[in-house]
This record gives C-alpha cells, structure tokens and sequence, in this order.
C-alpha cells in the first residue's frame, strides 16, 4: 500500500528578505541532493552508544576522539531504511553518487525536475543582494513510510546562509600584534602536536602575495568545496585594483554604505576577502608551525555540511579540490567566523547542521563560532525581534563574543565590545537561541528574560541556550594587525575573537597531547578557578531608545555580552590538567 506524502518537519526555506523571484529553474539541470537519516535507536549497552555517551561526559584530557569505525557502528541507518531510499531514487531515475554509514546520508544526482516530482516541490531561481540562488517555496514531501526515518533533506535550496563579521578599521586605529595578544590572554606555549587547523570561509579569498607570507609562518594549504549543484566560490580575493581603490577611499573616511554604493558587489568581495586573510593571518601567526586548512565552501547548508565532514575525515566523494589530503586524521580545531541569524536558517538545517557540529565534536575537533558583530538583535538593520548568530548556538559549538578596550584614569581595561565605526553601530551578539534548548552545562547560569526573542516554535516558557560562552579581542582601536596585499590593515570584529580562541584551543591541546574536542561543557566547570577575567562593564543593545532600559548588560560571572568573560590561557591549561576533582568541581563534564 503506497503512503500519501508527508512534510518533512521544518523544512520549508526562510528566504532573506528582499528576495526577488525571478525565473523557474531549469528542469534539466543536473544537481546532487544529500538524505540525512535519523540515527538509529540503539539499545543503551550497544557499545557505540556507551562510547558517544562516555565521550560527551569525560573531560577533555582523558577521552579520545571516536573513530571511523565507531561512527559507522553508531550512525549507520538500518539496512531496510537505505534501501527505502534507493527504491524512491530508482523509481524517479536518480543516480546513486555515494551511501555513508558514518555520515548517514545518501547522496543522490539527477535533474532538478526529477527531485521537484519526486519531493513535490517547485524550485525557482533568486536574485538577492547575498548573490543569486536556487529554492522552492513549501516544505519538502516524501512518502509516508520514508518521511518518518529523514533527518533532512540538503541540496533543493542554494539559499546562502553566510555572512563575514569582519571589518577594516578606521585610518589610522593603532593595532595589537600577535605577540601582544598572546601577552594579553597568557597563551601558554605554542608548541608542535596540535593537530590540524581548519578555517572555514564562504566567500572572498587570499591573494597569493599573502599566502606566501603564511606559508613562511606555517604549512597552509588551500582546499576548495564543491556543492550539490557542482559550484564552488573557491579562493577568490578581490581583485588587486579594487582592493587598493576601496582602501583609499576607506582611508579617507568615506562610511561603509558609501563604499557598498560606489563598488556594489565588489565592496562586498572585499569584506568578503578581509574576512579570510584575517582570519587566516590571526590563526597562522598565534600557531606557527601548525597545519592550517583554508576552506572555502558554498554558504549553503549543502555547502556548510560538505566542508565540516571533509575536515573530520569523511568528505563526500569528490568535492574536495586542492593538495593532497594530509591524511583521514580529523582537524583538532574548526575555526568558522561566519554565520547568520538562527531565524533565516529554518528548523530542518538548523537539526541536521547541529548533528553535523556534534560529529566533528565526537571526531575530536573543538568547533569555535562567531557570535555576530551586531548585538542582541543580530541585525545591521532595525529587527522586530531579538536574534543569535547560528552556528553559534549549537550545543556543540564554542561561542565567541568580542571584547574591546577602554581608557580612563584607572588605566586600561576590557569591556563589552560595543563601538561605531565609519557609520555603522556594532557590537558582540549574545543572547538565547530560539531552537536549541539550554544544556546542562549552563543549568548554573542566571541569565536575564529573553523579552523579544525570534522562537523556532509557539511555547512562549521555552528556555534555550545562552550565547556567548567566551570572548575575546574583537574592537577597532586598538584592533588587529593584519595586511591585504602585502600593505598593513587593521581588523576586527567577533571574525579576530573566534581565530584567537581557536589558536588558544590549539595551544591547549598541544600542550595536553591530544585533541580537546566538545570542550564547551569544561570551560563553564573552570568558571571560577581563576581560567577567565569576569568583564562586568558595557552593552551589546543597538537599538536603545532614550528612557528604555538596556537588555543585557555584563555583570559578574556569566552574561549575554561577554559570556564567561576573557581567557587566561595559562590557567586554563592547569585547569584542563587538573581535572575536575582538583579545581573544586567534582563533577565530570556533562551533556550529551
């Protein structure tokens, strides 16, 4: 008996707001499409289950990463499931590309009117100002009896789900070396057996005058990610002339929407291309001698799950481009200073992506996120409704917020990052995810009403989890040093804070000997060892009106703007060392 269609729960796309429709897709266009399964429900001694599980509760120093095997034994979908599937792709005349137990997909090729009828979906074509891209309008249909065991359904939509949060200083802003920030947080040691860092990019690029300058400093290679409809926006920095144009005219003071105006989309290729050398420059000078990745992927969520496997060591079957893999060893840090808006993923992504980050944490790689450079609505436009930066608020991220400094009589001193800059009002996003709900790890923080808040569903009591979980470096003036083309600039924004956690993380996990993974939950059990310096002043509300009270505010231990507050390198690592029953906390890092 054939099964009616069924909505596959969250699935419809959030197109960005001003999206203009502009012509139907064409039909015969090939693409490749992933089926994420559901994990199979494993009895609770099945070895693999009692792995994930020790994993998730051990501290960071005495566990090892899951391995390959491991994976397989505990994703690997029921055989009949699979097989559910390929029946379903056979019938509409798809290709099988690729099936993985680990990462429990299907990967299927065909042309797009064939994935419409066989999902009941229409897909057209975009124009937006993030580029042009391909979706449909409802949710995704399959039949009855498959509907129930997919976890999602990637590749039908190319909706783009990436922004930079880095910027350029203004002329003449002074800027912090990376031995002065190393000084500043008390890296311990840079030291061999770090493992391999990846950088994860959506846009822009590095001009090849640059990657020679890091490739003087550390083994960098470049890799590019193809996505489902076999497009990649590879390493594309801007062009050499119309970088060196908008840097003058930068310098002589014009406002960010000036140059957007003047340049139009090559403006924002050249905030695009800030962004990857800054964040390349920043990991590779606090990490010399490290391997470093520099991944530039589609911002699709085909795109952002295709380029976290890759870096764990269970790529999809050909979209990886660029030098030979080093090896199948998983990178022990990801560093990611993009995203957007948890409302403009949907809740279908914002499921599969989370299992995505969670694989990479039991893979062993510690997963640092941008929390957004424009507070707690997470908008650079007036926003009804307060927002979080996604990836950030995945349970299995490492959240980053910005700090900057501030002079007065006493010296100076790191307060929450709110600053203006050539026009434009920033500052560290925080506040509480609409989706995900609050961990157990941060059962101990007290945090503020989330008023306004943007929630996945209609339960007004939900309780979600909080962002920032840490902070770092993010302001202006001082920012941070940095060249484009070989010629000094000065950066910011949460894009400097999240590489300097993740070259943190990588010292710290050189100097402990192994990969340090999930380490979110340990972080919040240091709290008060002495691990982070508490910041207790400023606001990251942009939208305070004359008379209204500001919504959240640091304050002593946790808060919304800086989360647990800046680093001590030094302390975390005697932290990490001692372990839980020598800091005072005898309890083991929990969550799952």
């Amino acid at each position: 008996m054939i099964q009616p269609h069924r909505a596959l729960a969250g699935s419809s796309p959030v197109h960005p707001p001003g999206a203009v429709d502009v012509a139907a897709a064409d039909p015969d266009r090939r693409i490749q499409v992933t089926v994420v399964l559901k994990r199979p429900r494993l009895p609770n001694d099945h070895p693999a289950l009692v792995k994930a599980k020790a994993y998730g509760a051990a501290w960071p120093t005495e566990r090892s990463p899951m391995g390959i095997a491991e994976f397989t034994a505990l994703y690997a979908p029921p055989a009949a499931v699979v097989r559910a599937i390929l029946g379903i792709a056979r019938k509409e005349g798809l290709t099988i590309v690729d099936v993985s137990a680990a990462r429990h997909d299907v990967v299927l090729e065909g042309p797009i009117g064939a994935f419409d009828r066989a999902c009941r979906i229409r897909q057209r074509e975009y124009q937006h100002e993030l580029g042009r891209y391909r979706a449909h309008g409802g949710p995704i249909k399959l039949p009855g009896q498959v509907a129930a065991l997919v976890e999602g359904v990637l590749g039908l939509d190319t909706i783009p789900h990436a922004r930079p949060h880095a910027r350029p200083a203004r002329p003449g802003s002074r800027s912090l070396t990376p031995a002065e920030i190393a000084k500043l947080y008390r890296f311990p040691p840079a030291t061999r057996g770090a493992g391999r860092i990846a950088v994860l990019e959506f846009g822009g690029g590095i001009h090849a005058e640059d990657l020679r300058a890091l490739a003087r400093t550390a083994p960098i290679r470049v890799l590019e990610i193809t996505d489902g409809a076999g497009e990649s926006p590879g390493n594309s920095p801007v062009d050499g002339p119309t970088l060196l144009a908008i840097r003058r005219d930068w310098r002589s003071g014009m406002t960010f929407e000036q140059l957007a105006a003047k340049y139009g989309t090559r403006f924002q290729s050249f905030m695009d291309t800030v962004e990857a050398t800054m964040d390349a420059q920043i990991v590779c000078s606090l990490m010399p001698d490290t391997a470093v990745d520099l991944v530039f992927s589609p911002p699709s969520a085909d795109g952002w799950r295709r380029a976290i496997y890759a870096e764990i060591g269970l790529p999809y079957p050909g979209s990886v481009s660029g030098p030979a893999s080093r090896s199948r060893k998983p990178a022990s840090v990801i560093s990611c200073s993009w995203g957007m808006a948890e409302s403009s993923w949907g809740r279908m992504k914002l499921r599969v992506l989370h299992g995505t980050i969670k694989a990479a944490g039991r893979r062993g790689a510690t997963v640092c996120c941008s929390t957004g450079d424009f507070g707690s609505r997470n908008s650079p436009r007036p926003s009804p409704k307060r927002s979080v930066n996604y990836p950030a608020t995945s349970t299995w991220s490492l959240a980053c917020g910005g700090l900057s400094f501030r002079d007065d009589e006493r010296g100076r001193c790191e307060v929450t990052w709110l600053e203006s800059l050539l026009g434009t009002n920033m500052a560290g996003g925080g506040g509480m995810s609409g989706h995900f709900p609050k961990p157990p790890f941060q059962a101990g923080v007290s945090a503020p009403k989330p008023g306004d808040t943007w929630l996945a569903g209609t339960r007004r009591s939900f309780k979600g989890r909080w962002i920032p979980d840490v902070a770092a470096h993010a302001g202006f003036d001082p920012g941070v040093a940095m060249s484009l083309l070989g010629k000094p600039f000065v950066g910011g924004g949460t894009s400097a804070a999240t590489p300097i956690w993740a070259a943190l993380v990588a010292r710290l996990s050189a100097q402990v000997g192994r990969p340090l993974g999930w380490l979110t939950p340990a972080l919040y059990q240091l709290a008060e060892s002495g691990a982070f310096r508490d910041i207790r002043e400023g606001h990251n509300d942009l939208a305070v009106k004359r008379g209204k009270p500001v919504y959240y505010r640091a304050t002593i231990g946790w808060d919304a703007c800086t989360g647990l507050g800046a680093p001590d390198g030094t302390a975390l690592l005697e932290g990490l060392r001692k372990g839980p029953s020598e800091i005072g906390n005898g309890k083991s890092a929990v969550g799952n």
